[in-house]
């Protein structure tokens, strides 16, 4: 029999569901028989059952395992000393929130990043589910630029949605061959949605 594997591990974030409520603590749908702890402290703000939280899981000085709300606290602004990744390598992401800039996402559980609203407003996001992503660029400050995308193809994935969508829908070979379709994106990347759709 394959032992079930629960639905975040230690050191990781997960989006899980609330079962029961108590006065000093809530319990969350684990994905094993064992339901995980997030006491009414480590919330940021009351769990109610049925809901779906973000959660932290870490250990208590017992090393019992629990969840918190409350990660900034494992979680850093910038790219720690000593970690060499570079623009271009591929992480593991969490989206989290929305804020003016973007969404915010936290990479390889260890590090905040943002997706730029432009990109964000192009994709699927939602949030506490796990996802790909690459990094896009490292700034001065050792923040993290976030893509969804490999680099260079979000220019790309874009084109794809102006220039086939209109196309695809149309009823006919007739449809198309009776319009004109003007398209405003760049160059490089309509050449190459054009050249895939022929392929």
């Amino acid at each position: 029999v394959t032992a079930k594997r629960p639905k975040g591990l230690y050191g990781e974030l997960a989006r899980l569901t609330c079962k029961d409520v108590t006065r000093g603590a809530a319990y969350l749908e684990w994905g094993i028989r064992k339901d995980l702890m997030v006491p009414y402290l480590e919330q940021t703000t009351k769990m109610k059952e049925g809901g779906e939280y973000i959660v932290y899981i870490t250990k208590d000085r017992d090393e019992r395992l629990y969840g918190t709300m409350k990660f900034n606290r494992f979680i850093s602004d910038i790219l720690p000393p000593g970690v060499d990744w570079k623009a271009g390598d591929k992480v593991d992401l969490i989206a989290i929130s929305r804020t003016s800039l973007g969404v915010k996402v936290v990479v390889n559980n260890c590090v905040y990043g943002l997706v730029s609203a432009e990109e964000a407003q192009r994709s699927e996001i939602r949030f506490g589910t796990k996802l790909k992503g690459v990094i896009k660029s490292i700034r001065p400050d050792r923040k993290l630029n976030i893509s969804l995308h490999a680099l260079g193809q979000v220019g790309v994935d874009s084109a794809q949605d102006i220039i086939l969508k209109p196309i695809l829908s149309e009823k006919s070979y007739a449809d198309i061959a009776n319009k004109k379709y003007y398209f405003k994106v760049a160059k490089k990347a309509t050449k190459t949605q054009i050249k895939a759709a022929v392929e």
